[in-house]
């Protein structure tokens, strides 16, 4: 059976209108998800959650389709004056190519799924070991007497952060949020400061510091 008579035959037997059906409805259905997750309160992964099921379910569909037709003979008339045997062969043909194809899709399919896997799951671990440690991150206290050097401070606090954030090694307390409640805190100075921020923010640790001039050097 050549290409162009399988693709005849797919197209009498519907093959093309459920494959359109299939994705279209698919379609539909990942837009009304993507639309809807956020007002419902779903989490944002399951549309990708849906995107494997569905990418799964695609030659399982394919090849539930083919068991519902399989017992339709080939639709074109002049078929119908030709010998069963003649009938049987083109139904073999038919048969075979029709599961090479479903053969390359679920490798198609396969291949996706593991890319969406390793993308969503695994390269981006997913689901990382998440400290629950409240870290209270201060700027940097400038010892050098010049007010130019302030930033370093900050630039400090901001690395710190990032890298506490970037690796999930706690929940951070960022200086901007402590000076939005320092007057609370003005009470408490010098040594006792550090009790301060474990009462009153419920911190597990507080990461503070200075920076000084040594031969003009940091």
């Amino acid at each position: 059976m050549s290409i162009r008579e399988f693709l005849k035959e797919c197209n009498d037997r519907d093959v093309f209108k459920r494959v359109s059906i299939y994705i279209v409805s698919s379609w539909v259905v990942l837009q009304v998800l993507v639309a809807i997750w956020s007002p419902l309160g779903i989490p944002e992964i399951s549309v990708t959650y849906l995107i494997l099921i569905l990418l799964i379910g695609f030659p399982f569909y394919l090849y539930f389709f083919w068991k519902a037709k399989s017992h339709l003979i080939l639709t074109d008339p002049d078929d119908m004056e030709e010998e069963e045997e003649v009938l049987k062969v083109k139904r073999k043909q038919f048969k075979t190519m029709y599961f090479r194809s479903l053969g390359f899709i679920s490798v198609l399919s396969i291949a996706s799924v593991g890319w969406i896997i390793n993308n969503n799951f695994i390269g981006s671990n997913f689901i990382p070991q998440i400290s629950t440690d409240k870290i209270a991150v201060l700027n940097f206290d400038n010892d050098t007497g010049d007010k130019d050097l302030d930033i370093v401070g900050k630039m400090a606090a901001d690395w710190l952060i990032h890298g506490i954030t970037e690796n999930h090694s706690g929940e951070v307390i960022s200086s901007e949020v402590i000076d939005n409640y320092s007057n609370l805190l003005t009470a408490q100075i010098g040594p006792t400061a550090e009790n301060a921020f474990t009462s009153f923010f419920k911190t597990d640790k507080v990461v503070r510091g200075a920076y000084f001039l040594r031969e003009d050097k940091l």
